[in-house]
Order: structure tokens, then sequence, then C-alpha cells
């Protein structure tokens, strides 16, 4: 599986696009979709699913153009599916300018193991950052894709109108648990993996 990264918008949101037999996974298109188009054509990959690790506008702001653009499927936990149509109505609610955003989502992520196309993966709902945050683990691969969950030396921020904080210990707990040499992708920022946030990040101190 070949892991691709564009990085798109004002807050520098890393889109990941997952290539396999000629497929292509996109993850958490924040902005920018002519920019993500252009790429995905121009390594010949095709389309055929959107996956959002959570329903914050700076991940999914080009979905619903990606999404029409090639016939495909955007998924999203059922807890993030408002603030994907709504994107105002978590925690930006004096920004209605978002609203420009909004998407629809036409299926939902369940918590367990996921098959679209050649790509075999797991879905781990990891409520905190929001309600509805999900990490995609790829175990044959060794990688997981943590949206703001989980950073290098930190976590998504909990004290947003969404979020759920009194969650977010036991998600860090879930993930703390796979193997050490599992590579994170984050949302933001560089790469890590597990091994080495349960050995310097604070917040897998268990």
């Amino acid at each position: 599986m070949q892991i691709r990264k564009v990085s798109v918008g004002r807050l520098e949101t890393i889109c990941y696009i997952l290539g396999l037999n000629n497929e292509a996974l996109i993850i958490d298109p924040g902005d920018e979709p002519k920019k993500i188009s252009r790429f995905i054509n121009a390594v010949g990959l095709r389309p055929i699913a959107i996956l959002l690790t959570h329903g914050h506008w700076d991940h999914f702001g080009a979905a619903e153009n990606l999404k029409k653009i090639y016939s495909i499927d955007l998924y999203v936990h059922p807890e993030d599916r408002k603030s994907v149509e709504e994107p105002s109505s978590c925690a930006f609610k004096d920004y209605p300018w978002l609203e420009v955003f909004a998407a629809k989502p036409t299926k939902e992520l369940e918590e367990g193991i996921m098959k679209i196309g050649s790509f075999n993966f797991e879905v781990i709902h990891t409520p905190g950052h929001t309600k509805g945050s999900c990490c995609f683990y790829f175990e044959k691969e060794k990688v997981i894709f943590t949206g703001d969950t989980l950073f290098k030396s930190g976590i998504g921020r909990t004290d947003l109108s969404c979020s759920e904080p009194d969650k977010m210990h036991l998600s860090l707990k879930k993930l703390s648990r796979l193997p050490d040499d599992v590579v994170v992708y984050p949302g933001h920022g560089p790469e890590t993996t597990i091994g080495t946030e349960k050995s310097f990040n604070v917040f897998l101190d268990f």
C-alpha cells in the first residue's frame, strides 16, 4: 500500500491518499479539492471512497466536491454526522462562513473490521477530540491514521463544544495497546510510532 500526503488549507491539514491495486482511499480531504484531485489524477489512481477521522471542517472541507467529482461514498461516524452537514454547529458557532464546507455523508463508520475495495482495515472509535472521532488501523501494513486524536508528543483538544474529554483517556489506552512499531500518521504534523508516544508522550503515561 502506498501512502501519499497532501497538505491542504489554512490549518495545513494532511490529506492522505492511500493507493492499492490502482484504487485510492482519501482520508481527511480538508480543503483545496482541485489540488487533491490533480494529485490523484497525476499518480493515476481511481478513488473509491472518502474516510473522515472526525467532523471538523478542516478535515472535510473538500469532501463534498471530491465526492461528486469521483462519484464515491463519504464515510463518517454517526456521532459526527451533524457537524459535517452543519460545520458551524461544532465548536465554531460564531463562524457561519464555515457552511461553505458542508458535506453530506453517504455511509457511516462502525467500529470493527472494514473492507472497501482492495483495502482491509480496522475502524477504532476514539471519542475525545470529538464524539465521533475514529482512527483507521491497517494491521498488515502496521500503520494507523489518527486524525486529531493522537499527534507526535501531543493529543487533540478536548475543550471544544463537541468534545468528550472524559473519554479521551480510554481512547488513548486503546491506541497504546497496538504494537510499538505501528507508524502513526496524524492529521497535522510529523509521523511518529506508538512505541515512541508511549515512551515520550505524557498523555500516554498510563
